[in-house]
Order: C-alpha cells, then sequence, then structure tokens
C-alpha cells in the first residue's frame, strides 16, 4: 500500500488549521473519514504525526518533515496537471527563464521581444538573479532553464558551455591606471569591492591570487550588484566586474574600465536546466533562440568574448 494524495491533501490541511474539526469542514468531508484517513497514514509510515492535545493537534517532528514534503509534491502535480491540461487545449507553454543581471542588461529587451516574435506558443517569465541564485533554484527545479555563468564541476545540473567572457578591472575614473591594462598583480594592489565568498567572480579572483602566492584587498564585501557599483562610483574601491553590469555607466563616462592581464581573467556562460527535465514542447524553437541570444551577446561584448562550438552551433 503506498500514499494516495487524497491523504497527502488531508493530511496538510489538518498540519495548517491544527485542528480536526475545521479541517474536515474545510475539505467537506465527515470528521470521522478524515479521522480514518490520517491514521491509515500513520500506520503506513509508522510513526506518529501528530500530537493531540485539549486544543487541536500539531505535528511532530516526522510530521513536519512529511508537511515539508506533501507541500512539495501537491505543488508539482498541480503544476503537472496545468501543463499537461494546456497541452490538449493548445495553450502556450510556459518557460520559467534565469538570467543574470549582466545579461539582463546587454539582451534582456530582446529575449522578451524574440519570444513574443519567434516563439507566439510559448510564455516567458524572465527572472533576474545572480548565478549563485540560479543555481540553486535549477537544484530545485524552480526554473525551467537559465543562462548562468561559473557552474561546479560536480553540479547536479544539465549544463553547455556556451561562451567565454573577459572580466575587466573597473574603476572611478580618477583611479584608473594610466595604460590599457593593468597586470593582476598589480590591480590586487589596490583596494577592492567584490561579493561574498560564494559569489563565482570572488572565488575566480581569489583562487587565481592564491595560484600565484598572493592575497586579495577586499577592502569592501557587498551583498548586490547595486551596491558594489555605488562603491565604485564614489571611488571608495575598484572592482573585478563583466562589461554588461556596467556598460551604461561605462559609455556615460561614470565608470572607467582596464583590461586585466598576467592572467587575464575569464569566465564561462552556460546554458543550464533541471536534471531530468524533459524536453520543452518547442524545445528546437527554444534550443534556436537561446543559441540567438548568445550570438548576440557574443556581439555585444565584441572582442571580450569567444564563442563556444555550442555557441556557434545551430
Amino acid at each position: 500500500m503506498h500514499i494516495n494524495d487524497r491523504q497527502l491533501r488531508y493530511f496538510v490541511k489538518v498540519a495548517e488549521v491544527g485542528n480536526m474539526t475545521k479541517a474536515a469542514a474545510l475539505l467537506h468531508v465527515a470528521q470521522p473519514a478524515l479521522g480514518i484517513q490520517i491514521r491509515q497514514l500513520e500506520e503506513l509510515l509508522g510513526t506518529p504525526l501528530f500530537e493531540r492535545h485539549s486544543r487541536g493537534v500539531s505535528v511532530t517532528p516526522a510530521g513536519q518533515r512529511l508537511y515539508e514534503r506533501a507541500c512539495v509534491i501537491l505543488q508539482l502535480m498541480e503544476e503537472a496537471e496545468t501543463e499537461l491540461r494546456a497541452f490538449g487545449e493548445n495553450r502556450q507553454e510556459m518557460l520559467t527563464f534565469g538570467v543574470t543581471p549582466s545579461i539582463m542588461r546587454l539582451v534582456g529587451t530582446e529575449i522578451i521581444t524574440a519570444v513574443r516574435r519567434d516563439l507566439p506558443d510559448v510564455y516567458l517569465s524572465l527572472i533576474e538573479e545572480t548565478s549563485h541564485v540560479l543555481e540553486g533554484s535549477l537544484q530545485r527545479g524552480e526554473i525551467d532553464l537559465a543562462l548562468t555563468y561559473e557552474l561546479p564541476a560536480n553540479t547536479p545540473i544539465a549544463n553547455t558551455p556556451m561562451l567565454v567572457e573577459e572580466l575587466l578591472l573597473v574603476t572611478h575614473p580618477r583611479m584608473a591606471p594610466a595604460a590599457p591594462a593593468v597586470s593582476f598583480a598589480d590591480l590586487l594592489g589596490m583596494e577592492l569591492v567584490l561579493a561574498h565568498s560564494r559569489d563565482p567572480i570572488r572565488i575566480l579572483v581569489e583562487r587565481a591570487a592564491q595560484e600565484r602566492g598572493l592575497s586579495v584587498n577586499v577592502a569592501y564585501e557587498v551583498q548586490s550588484l547595486q551596491a558594489t557599483q555605488r562603491v565604485v562610483m564614489e571611488g571608495s574601491a575598484a572592482s573585478i566586474l563583466p562589461y554588461g553590469t556596467v556598460a551604461q555607466e561605462l559609455a556615460a563616462g561614470k565608470l572607467v574600465s582596464r583590461r586585466i592581464v598576467e592572467p587575464q581573467l575569464h569566465r564561462t556562460l552556460y546554458l543550464a536546466r533541471p536534471c531530468g527535465r524533459g524536453a520543452f514542447v518547442n524545445e528546437n524553437g527554444i534550443m534556436r533562440l537561446m543559441r540567438s541570444v548568445v550570438k548576440q551577446l557574443a556581439m555585444d561584448l565584441d572582442d571580450l568574448a569567444e564563442l563556444s562550438e555550442d555557441g556557434e552551433s545551430g
């Protein structure tokens, strides 16, 4: 005998209201029938799920764990039913697509326009987050697809490298080195503002420094791109950033960039999706769109980026 969806729905409602009588009324079932379903569930799992007391019931530790899992399961069942009904009714396919702030700044508008123009049967939900946040969303299956940077080698996320991008030293104009390029060693002598220790760029910079027996002078650690830009624009510190995050400020002369040499710092852009996620209904069209977006991104980055074989194909 296995758990069924009715038992899960009943259990979740009782856990949420903390009272069998109220839960039975909300579920439109007789209280004895509800009690039988809960007892059968407890017997099936071999552990009490509720503690009974004069005011009603409260979940046990095992009940709390089941509640967390049951909410996810019921949500997935509802989403699956909605998606499958949409196939039969010829409604739009939902695509939740994540991009990083630099990609959103450079080609976000183009993505939205291209989906509406070329994929009328796809409803796009475009999400902007850092690579670290997108990685977690992909692992939890909260988004369908993402363009994100520097995934770990052992990630459980299906991914394809699309483009390699060069990072830049970004400073206030009065702090900018005179030369058009600055060595990595000289850069480390400057006060820097970087993101938290899990940020892919921070990891890349610290790894490169460690390999050369050098240390990174992190004067400010911030949690957002906006905060990083503010610190740099105030002239308090320099930063290491992708072109896309500061393209507008560079064009306006509010910030200045210098290429980094000895070594150059690069990051890889991946097209990623949750492992186990099946093909999209419009798989070929969506993949064509992704390659087109990456090619447009490479054009915008000019000599700061190089397409991989998968980014070129199609």
